[in-house]
């Protein structure tokens, strides 16, 4: 199980880009993510920041954003894992800034920055411990329940209580406000949509018309080199 810290308003924010290789693919992402996964268990890496949360750029190179309220010591750690993990650095790593969420994605700021670092969590247990069960668990989220206008707590939550730790440790009241986040915008289930496929579409809310078969829902994933599909009569 990780450990789940969140971050004040105020911590400025840096981001760093490592992966096995330069060129974006999505097998390249999820290999970079195990290596990630594996170092950010680290009381180092846990005690550096006070948050982070992961995303997928590019169509498959990992971005990590993280908070600090030591700068100092933050940058340090990044430096450690460029040389510690065996990945590349892909892009450049930024310098800490602030930053204010709410502009950009409404809602509280507290929030949101507990939101992200909350989703992080359970999508390393997600990948770790069921990548492909938890793709197809996405991609449907997507193009069914989404678009349906129904809620991602009944689709989702039996995966989570089966395979993260971290949400099993949540009381009650705290998985009620991470579902009430993860449905609030789709700005914001889409941050964890895109880490845990590695890309997204923005596909209306609500919908009427028949939602995708399996069998059209692989080809869009086919479409895409996604590399995994939804078996006819698939269920969660």
């Amino acid at each position: 199980m990780f450990t789940i810290r969140y971050p004040s308003e105020k911590d400025p924010y840096g981001l760093f880009f490592l992966a096995m290789s330069a060129t974006p693919s999505f097998d390249n992402y999820y290999e970079s993510i195990k290596v990630l996964t594996s170092y950010f268990r680290n009381d180092s890496w846990i005690n550096s920041c006070s948050g982070y949360y992961i995303n997928s750029v590019d169509y498959g190179l990992p971005r990590v954003t993280y908070f600090a309220a030591d700068n100092t010591k933050a940058k340090i750690e990044v430096e450690k894992i460029c040389t510690e993990t065996g990945l590349i650095q892909v892009k450049e790593a930024t310098d800490l800034k602030p930053v204010k969420f709410k502009d950009s994605y409404g809602g509280p700021e507290d929030r949101f920055r507990r939101y992200l670092c909350t989703y992080t969590q359970f999508g390393l247990e997600l990948l770790e411990s069921a990548c492909t069960h938890a793709q197809r668990l996405f991609a449907t989220y997507r193009w069914r329940i989404w678009i349906a206008g129904e809620s991602g707590r009944s689709h989702m939550e039996e995966s989570f209580l089966r395979y993260c730790p971290s949400y099993q440790s949540l009381p009650p009241m705290a998985r009620d406000e991470f579902w009430a986040d993860f449905d609030f915008a789709w700005g914001w289930n889409h941050m964890f949509v895109n880490m845990i496929i590695a890309i997204d579409w923005n596909l209306p809310r609500g919908q009427t018309s028949m939602p995708p078969s399996d069998g059209d829902l692989t080809a869009v994933l086919a479409k895409h080199g996604l590399g995994f599909d939804i078996p006819q009569g698939w269920k969660r």
